[in-house]
């Protein structure tokens, strides 16, 4: 497993399973060549992301991001910031419930 956020500096046969950032069903291929800046993250072949998994091959790579700083740990940061947020069944039981717990109060009494 890939522990941080890596630019590919020297690879050799090197295969990425990239399906928790992007998707891809089959493992890409990697290389050192520069992109532009505004390359989808699914396109970048010269980097490597912190949770995906080399599947062949071997690469000297330079650390660029740890931690929360990583494409993963962004991820994350966006996941929990979010919140959590209740369906349409959860607010019907709710409004269910609210309306319920008087009736039974004054059942019960």
């Amino acid at each position: 497993m890939v522990p941080a956020d890596l630019r590919v500096v020297d690879p050799s046969r090197l295969q990425v399973d990239e399906s928790a950032l992007t998707g891809e069903s089959v493992p890409v291929g990697k290389t050192s060549e520069p992109l532009n800046d505004d390359v989808p993250l699914a396109e970048r072949e010269n980097m490597l992301y912190k949770g995906t998994y080399l599947t062949r091959g071997t690469a000297i790579a330079v650390v660029v991001a740890t931690g929360p700083d990583t494409k993963l740990g962004q991820i994350s940061a966006l996941l929990q910031e979010t919140g959590e947020k209740k369906t349409p069944l959860q607010e019907k039981l709710d409004e269910l419930g609210q309306k319920l717990v008087p009736l039974l109060l004054v059942v019960e009494g």
